[in-house]
């Protein structure tokens, strides 16, 4: 029977109480978040990262860890003061802790004007550590999500600046070691600090979140109410189209489940996927639509052309398109979800996005270039030139007229020559567009950059020259300072070998603390297994029990504080147990077993596809395997 209630392709599995899937994200984030690791998770829309960032945050709960979960899309930007802001941040904060039963006793809104001397960012890094550290016990963790809907806000380069200064003072205070951070949105780390004159947000781990695997996705595959004979075949041409694509995946099986029927095929769910996310449909699909405004939105994607041209490139699929971590349109591209990398090189992400942005979409979406604005003119400059052709001809009857047309004629083959060579160019550009649109581009941007990079230049040496005196005479000050940075510096490195010193000695301590913690999971493993011997002994399962003791004793000889508990467990053993034949030799399971009148022989089959016969009083085989029954 179909349940389409599983699903949950917008929004947090846990807002409806859809099946939430586990990916390889969700054990490396939780193990980074225990760690108190900085994290961020950046990739595109409806990925799944909402829903990753609650399962991990009740994970953490559950092994004592506190988690604040922050929206800033809750905190609102239509009107936002950086005042105001920061201060709606740390009040959430206040309101999510009494939501988990851990009420600070500090009134933040009376404690973040009482503080009102400091800047904001002081205020808001001296929150983290004078209240929240003073008052919370143990790890806490603070998922910040929507950290995309502050970048066009002109003061939140100070909120991630301020993240980043509680991360570095943790060389100076252990105590900080406790709060970490996580980062989710639409973004890059680029993307956070837009100020180049600071230094850019470059901590943290990056954890990716990527598309479902096909044992990921399976248990998807109970809600399409398919019967079990085409469930396997419709269920991997849904991935063959969505290529295991969150969103799309989900979204999918709900209109599978939504229109049953006894038996599918893989044209029947080709004409759903057509149905569903073709033609009218594409343009109201959000997901569609939210990929559509980054490729040629100008608000979203200022530099459209060139990412029109780079991701067509990547569509024709003619040469590998490589991916670079410092190109700004290969990140625009990858994070509007359209492509994604494989290996080294960028792909289309799923046939439904290579069948619905496809040539003709980008043809249709092509940005206007200056050849389409001088197409209009064409039939008036070929006028021009045929009026010239004419009065040129009359010239040779008019000499009374000859200067004037000679003039006329001189312009004409002026503007005839000039639309020839626009003609020309634009021949030129247009062919080199087809043949390497990316190659071109970037050419002529390196063209653009090295003639601003030369006017740069001479206006600098213009600047070197008449600055030129005053350099002589701060020459005698330059060095006088000189001196003063030496010793500065000089104090600088002791400081720095400090520092050094005390990191070396809190990583052994850690790894100490590892080493005692790994030894007494292995002594409670052991004892788990010795009281597990004990359980077993009275059962059918003695056997299993004496060799579990066997174990137990052969891994406890390097462990004395669980040694004699694993004597005990073995001697209990030989005293209780029986001697049992086991009849191994089957590959797989054993589907029958037939005893003789005598009772001196046993023969079983197996799912291995042989007849074995056995001693019954031995338990040795009497014969070789029999095949082919």
């Amino acid at each position: 029977m179909a349940n389409s209630n599983i699903y949950t392709p917008g929004g947090p599995v846990q807002a409806r109480r859809g099946l939430y899937i586990s990916r390889q994200a969700d054990e490396e984030l939780l193990q980074l978040c225990q760690e108190g690791k900085y994290v961020y998770v950046l990739t595109s829309r409806q990925m799944g990262k909402s829903s990753l960032m609650f399962e991990t945050a009740r994970r953490l709960q559950q092994r004592g860890t506190t988690s604040i979960i922050i929206d800033l899309s809750d905190i609102g930007v239509t009107d936002a003061t950086a005042e105001n802001w920061y201060r709606g941040v740390a009040i959430e904060i206040e309101t999510k802790l009494e939501e988990q039963g851990q009420a600070l006793t500090t009134d933040v809104y009376e404690w973040w004007e009482t503080h009102s001397p400091l800047t904001i960012t002081q205020r808001f890094t001296r929150f983290f550590r004078d209240v929240l550290l003073q008052e919370l016990e143990g790890q806490l963790v603070v998922f910040i999500d929507e950290i995309d809907t502050t970048l066009n806000l002109g003061f939140t380069d100070d909120f991630f600046i301020a993240i980043r200064a509680l991360y570095t003072t943790r060389a100076q205070s252990t105590s900080y070691e406790r709060l970490s951070f996580v980062l989710i949105g639409v973004a890059t780390p680029a993307n956070l600090i837009l100020d180049t004159r600071r230094t850019p947000f470059n901590i943290g781990h990056r954890v990716d979140l990527t598309d479902f695997t096909a044992a990921e996705a399976w248990p998807l595959a109970t809600g399409l109410g398919v019967n079990e004979a085409d469930q396997s075949k419709v269920f991997d041409r849904i991935l063959d189209w969505t290529g295991g694509h969150p969103y799309l995946t989900q979204q999918l099986c709900i209109e599978l489940s939504r229109q049953p029927r006894d038996h599918w095929n893989s044209a029947d769910v080709d004409g759903v996927v057509h149905r569903a996310f073709f033609g009218d449909r594409s343009d109201r699909d959000h997901n569609l639509q939210f990929v559509r405004d980054w490729l040629i939105d100008p608000k979203k994607c200022p530099g459209r052309y060139q990412v029109l041209a780079t991701y067509r490139e990547i569509w024709r699929a003619r040469q590998p398109v490589m991916d670079e971590d410092q190109s700004l349109i290969k990140a625009h591209l990858k994070l509007s979800g359209v492509v994604k990398r494989v290996g080294s090189r960028l792909e289309v992400r799923n046939s439904i996005y290579r069948e619905v942005f496809d040539r003709r979409w980008i043809r249709n979406h092509w940005p206007e270039t200056w050849w389409d604005q001088l197409k209009p003119a064409v039939p008036v400059i070929a006028a021009v030139g045929a009026v010239a052709v004419v009065m040129g001809g009359l010239a040779w009857f008019a000499n009374g007229q000859r200067l004037e047309a000679l003039a006329a004629r001189e312009d004409a083959d002026t503007q005839a020559k000039l639309a020839e060579e626009r003609a020309e160019e634009a021949e030129n550009q247009r062919s080199l567009a087809e043949a390497a649109a990316t190659e071109a581009r970037e050419a002529e941007e390196l063209a653009e950059e090295r003639l601003e990079d030369s006017r740069r230049a001479e206006r600098q040496a213009e600047l070197a020259r008449q600055a030129e005196a005053e350099q002589r005479q701060q020459a005698e000050l330059a060095r006088q300072a000189e001196a003063d940075q030496r010793q500065r510096a000089e104090a600088g490195e002791s400081e720095a070998q400090e520092q050094t010193r005390i990191a070396i000695a809190e990583q052994q301590r850690a790894e100490e603390q590892t080493d005692i913690a790994q030894k007494q999971a292995r002594i409670a493993q052991l004892r788990e297994q010795a009281a597990r011997v004990l359980n077993l002994l009275p059962t059918a399962s003695a056997v299993p029990g004496v060799i579990l003791a066997i174990d137990t004793m052969d891994r406890s000889w390097s462990e004395p504080a669980v040694n004699t508990t694993a004597q005990a467990s073995l001697l209990k053993a030989m005293q209780v147990s029986q001697e049992v034949n086991r009849l191994q030799g089957h590959e797989s399971d054993v589907e029958s077993v037939a005893i003789s009148a005598d009772g001196t022989r046993i023969v079983s089959g197996g799912a291995d596809g042989t007849v074995r016969l056995w001693d019954a009083n031995s338990g040795a085989p009497l014969s070789e395997p029999i095949q082919g029954h």
